[in-house]
């Protein structure tokens, strides 16, 4: 909580109070057109994909430092309340603090400067190292373009918000949440 407490902090003082944008700036917006859910879908099925591609390749491979680590098996914690709140946490909270920090203001701020494909580049590579984890330092990667691509399509930092959402939601599951 407090390294995404430090990010919506970032944010605030550097978009919000210096330069006095409105929260509206990094995306918090309506989306501009009705096709966002298959926009959202493409996204999620994409990063599927790629990731199954990845983990496939590197397990082939037997390349051991980039295989993906399963998640603990003790991330959701032993009682009901617990596992709720940690749900809550990785599905809630940190895709809404992650989606302004790097496509908000990141991504956003990079791509005003320096074009949108070195914007969501640099955005995603910021997002993959935020990660800590060389298992899943390219696909990590990888979704960032994805979700960078979204925010550029649809204006919104909502959109890649609810994909990230989906996508903690589906290895949480998958982790036996």
């Amino acid at each position: 909580s407090a390294s995404e407490g430090v990010l919506v902090y970032v944010v605030w003082r550097l978009a919000v109070k210096k330069y006095g944008l409105g929260w509206d700036a990094l995306g918090f917006r309506r989306p501009r057109t009705r096709r966002n859910a298959a926009l959202v879908a493409a996204t999620i099925v994409g990063s599927l994909i790629l990731t199954g591609i990845y983990a496939a390749i590197v397990t082939q491979l037997d390349i051991e430092i980039l295989i993906p680590k399963p998640l603990p098996e003790n991330l959701l914690g032993g009682g009901t309340f617990d596992r709720l709140l940690t749900a809550v946490a990785i599905a809630g909270l940190v895709p809404f603090v992650e989606e302004i920090f790097f496509r908000g203001f990141l991504f956003q701020g990079l791509a005003s400067r320096y074009g949108s494909i070195w914007g969501a580049v640099f955005s995603a590579a910021v997002f993959a190292v935020a990660h800590l984890s060389s298992g899943t330092m390219i696909p990590i990667f990888l979704i960032g373009l994805l979700f960078a691509a979204l925010y550029a399509k649809t204006r919104s930092v909502w959109m890649p918000m609810s994909a990230h959402v989906i996508q903690n939601l589906a290895a949480l599951t998958l982790a036996g949440g």
